[in-house]
């Protein structure tokens, strides 16, 4: 039986190197292994961590490091970022001047027109598993709904969709 530690660098060291297109993709992923399988977290707790994430600069993938806090403290965070974010940028690093002087060849082209469906079918299984969760009640519905309607037929911020939603949440959805 291996420790939590072993099992959450196991975890994001495979998951970092099969995040083609960014880390959206392996979301089902990352959120099967963390709430279902080894219950670190509950399904509410991940969707808050994804949410903030987004909100703050930088990668959303970040969003490891307080996964990485609840499993094992200051060194799961470490342990959880590093290996998040190290294999996939070493093999980015050892494979950029192949991939510089590949990017015209056809087979490569072909790869990587095979990848963008498989990448978009990810993604709608993350913002599928993330709905889930998000969408408790009529109005988390109508918001959600919304807010991809507004994304898809026009050119409204995504902050002001943030603000907006955050606000509508603040003033109808406030706990007990």
């Amino acid at each position: 039986m291996s420790s939590p530690l072993v099992d959450l660098a196991v975890i994001l060291s495979s998951l970092s190197l099969i995040a083609f297109g960014g880390g959206n993709v392996i979301l089902p992923e990352l959120q099967q292994q963390i709430v279902v399988v080894h219950g670190w977290m509950t399904s509410r707790e991940f969707l808050d961590i994804f949410s903030i994430s987004r909100a703050i600069p930088g990668p959303s993938m970040i969003m490891v490091l307080p996964v990485g806090y609840q499993v094992a403290g200051i060194s799961g965070a470490a342990v959880a970022v590093l290996c998040m974010f190290v294999p996939a940028c070493l093999i980015m690093y050892g494979c950029s001047s192949l991939v510089d002087r590949l990017h015209e060849n056809p087979w490569m082209k072909t790869t990587l027109r095979a990848l963008a469906p498989v990448t978009m079918g990810l993604i709608l299984a993350s913002a599928f598993i993330l709905g889930q969760t998000a969408a408790t009640g009529w109005l988390t519905i109508l918001i959600l709904i919304g807010s991809l309607v507004l994304l898809v037929y026009t050119r409204v911020s995504i902050l002001v969709l943030i603000f907006v939603s955050g606000l509508l949440g603040f003033l109808f959805l406030q706990g007990p």
